[in-house]
């Protein structure tokens, strides 16, 4: 990503984001590996929270984070740990490794919306090459869509052609080809994917926010 800004392309929101704090998404993971260690870890009580077996703070902190998309604030937090102790009081332990766990999953939700990320550069360079190349000596062939971030694919491959006209026909016949049995146009293909490029921004700034409030608060005084 810091390569495609260099050379000054489309890097999207989310990836800016990621670009602008990775220095604090450093520093984070090199302190959740030194606060808590794997022995640690495996001393905490587990639960098998549907999928798997994981501490059960850590399933706490998914659901949790997973309600509020992953924004948090002191209040809330304190209040929702609170109401689960009048069910079932957590352990020293448990409470000493709230924060780290808190930090651990925000870090996974980030892994997985940089994964996104990726996936769509990847996508968008696909596409482009995929354009390039039928413009050389073997001409046009029917594209074939990525498994990941398919629709960012066909975005792209939209928006080059309304910068280069209707030059690419059969192109434009491929994508039409594929969109009809969807019931889609290529308008909402291009507001699709706008839209989840938007909504990605968001969650890796409430990703990056939520990190810069775990390390601020006074984590003695919370437990």
């Amino acid at each position: 990503l810091a390569a495609d800004a260099r050379q000054h392309e489309f890097v999207g929101p989310a990836g800016e984001w990621l670009l602008d704090n990775y220095h604090l998404v450093d520093a984070e993971v090199r302190a959740l590996r030194r606060d808590m260690p794997r022995q640690f870890y495996r001393r905490l009580p587990f639960v098998h929270d549907g999928h798997t077996v994981v501490a059960r703070v850590e399933a706490l902190a998914r659901a949790f984070i997973a309600h509020t998309d992953s924004r948090l604030d002191r209040g809330p937090m304190l209040g929702y740990l609170d109401a689960f102790q009048t069910v079932a009081p957590l352990t020293l332990g448990e409470l000493w490794a709230w924060p780290s766990i808190v930090r651990l999953v925000l870090l996974e939700n980030l892994r997985r919306l940089a994964d996104g990320v990726l996936a769509a550069r990847a996508a968008r360079h696909a596409a482009d090459a995929y354009l390039d190349a039928i413009d050389g000596p073997g001409g046009f062939r029917p594209p074939v869509w990525p498994a990941l971030a398919p629709e960012t694919f066909t975005s792209r491959l939209v928006q080059r052609l309304r910068e280069e006209g209707e030059s690419r026909d059969p192109v434009g016949a491929a994508i039409t080809a594929r969109l009809d049995p969807q019931g889609t146009t290529r308008e909402d293909v291009v507001r699709d994917d706008h839209q989840h490029q938007a909504a990605a921004q968001v969650l890796v700034a409430n990703v990056i926010t939520s990190l810069r409030l775990c390390a601020t608060i006074d984590w003695s005084a919370f437990v």
